[in-house]
């Protein structure tokens, strides 16, 4: 059950993805487009699912205590609104490019970003117009599923008490809320998609693992990590076959290939962005200490020569490898700085999942003499992250729920309005927010630029996708369609 629950999944999304983005492209998106692909996504995944022999989970109780538990406190967090506490700009962005393509009924063909997370995101947000809670929600239903998998792999490269073990572990480890707390999404969708590829490249499913690997595209990082995991494998078995599969996801997706890289060559001065510019949330120390396991997990798979695993860890070992040798490139250049190792942390971020298996290895094995120990050592990672989520999160984000509730009120009561602030909108007895509106302009100094992040992003969101910054000796300022400032 359990299985097919993710297998479903794994498709739904996928089959959501060519759809989305070929609708996309074709200019078609819409509310009757939509209701259509998700329909017959869900036919076409259930079809598939019927068709794939699945195993049995003996000891799935446990499992699906975790995976509740997981969406409940992730849900918790999101109350009364259904809108996740962000405190960082991707959020916006993310927003933004949802709602450009649904309110536009297209992608755009060379995107900075790849466009299948948009492509879903606008899907849902034509069938139901709230765009914060959508991209919310969605997030941690990829996180989440995310979750599953880790526990499946577990379980087939070992057993289901080192699936579980590992699910407890990626599932409740820091960086699941930092990547959500940044509004990283189009990452979470690629690393969701890189785990249930692997996984079902282990389990030799190939027209489900050629759906994922489609899947897998929304974050293309992500999708070289796996062909490098091919060739390790392949050295390994000398079956060259492997490849068959990610070249023809490539010819499916080939005009979302070709915008991505197409814009690469045209905007040259990407590269760098690409590699390493930006910052990211680094993981504290405190969320290290559940990962000292690791080593003795580490120990066993290199003694036993579990050459899956070693090939899994290796391959996305490779690619932060490569990054830092570039970042040493432009230190030398001074294009850089210490902080701005964005990808490598990203890519930390992906390395929880093989970590998280290697972890559960090690303290299964120290559970025989050390129970207690390592039992206490679990309790403690489970209440830090419930403590940084009911806690640290709430305080970090910009604005409240209340205050993206007006957002969504000013976005769907009274439809298009291009240039500047409503002031009719805003005046409209129809509706009454639940603080006076004036109240969200004067935005409080958040020690972070002076305040200005902040002020961006109220900006952004009164203005909806036609408003952008520029940034200036005296500060970033918000402009309308016409370049004017508007917030004062």
């Amino acid at each position: 059950m359990l299985e097919k629950f993710y297998i479903a999944s794994v498709s739904f999304f996928a089959f959501l993805t060519i759809f989305g983005l070929y609708s996309g492209y074709l200019g078609l998106i819409n509310f009757n487009m939509s209701l259509l692909i998700l329909i017959l996504s869900i036919v076409l995944s259930l079809n598939i699912t019927k068709k794939i022999k699945t195993e049995k989970v003996e000891n799935s109780k446990g499992f699906y205590l975790i995976f509740l538990l997981f969406l409940l406190l992730l849900t918790s967090i999101t109350l009364p609104s259904f809108v996740f506490p962000h405190g960082a700009g991707d959020f916006q962005n993310q927003v933004r490019s949802v709602r450009i393509t649904a309110k536009e009924n297209s992608l755009t063909p060379f995107p900075i970003y790849p466009n299948s997370y948009y492509a879903i995101g606008s899907i849902f947000y034509s069938l139901y117009p709230h765009t914060y809670r959508v991209n919310s929600i969605l997030p941690i239903v990829f996180e989440a599923l995310s979750i599953v998998g880790v526990f499946l792999i577990g379980k087939l490269l070992y057993n289901e008490k080192i699936g579980l073990l590992a699910s407890v572990i990626y599932g409740f480890s820091i960086t699941s809320i930092f990547y959500l707390e940044q509004g990283y999404f189009p990452a979470i969708l690629g690393q969701f998609f890189f785990i249930s590829s692997v996984y079902l490249f282990l389990k030799e499913e190939n027209l489900l693992l050629l759906l994922s690997t489609i899947g897998l595209l929304s974050y293309p990082h992500y999708f070289i990590v796996y062909i490098v995991f091919l060739v390790l494998e392949s050295a390994n078995s000398k079956k060259w076959s492997n490849f068959k599969i990610p070249i023809i996801s490539l010819l499916i997706m080939s005009p979302e290939v070709i915008g991505i890289f197409g814009k690469r060559l045209v905007d040259i001065q990407h590269y760098n962005l690409v590699l390493i510019d930006g910052g990211i949330l680094t993981p504290p120390l405190f969320s290290f200490l559940i990962f000292s396991f690791s080593i003795l997990g580490y120990y066993f798979v290199i003694k036993k020569r579990q050459i899956n695993f070693i090939n899994l860890n290796l391959s996305i070992l490779s690619y932060p490898s490569l990054i830092f040798f570039v970042f040493l490139y432009n230190m030398l250049l001074k294009k850089a700085e210490l902080h701005q190792l964005y990808m490598a942390v990203k890519f930390f971020y992906l390395f929880v999942f093989p970590l998280s298996i290697a972890t559960a290895i090690g303290a299964e094995y120290l559970m025989k003499r050390y129970k207690i120990i390592i039992i206490l050592f679990f309790i403690f990672h489970i209440i830090y992250f419930v403590g940084y989520l009911g806690v640290v999160l709430p305080k970090k984000a910009n604005f409240s729920g209340e205050t993206y509730e007006i957002f969504e009120q000013m976005d769907t009561l009274k439809g298009e309005f291009k240039v500047g602030i409503d002031l009719d909108l805003i005046n409209n007895k129809g509706w009454e927010p639940r603080f006076p509106y004036k109240s969200i302009v004067d935005v409080p100094d958040l020690g972070y630029l002076t305040g200005e992040i902040a002020k961006v992003e109220l900006g952004r969101a009164l203005q909806f996708h036609w408003a952008d910054y520029i940034i200036k000796e005296n500060g970033i300022v918000v402009i309308n369609s016409k370049g004017e400032d508007v917030v004062k």
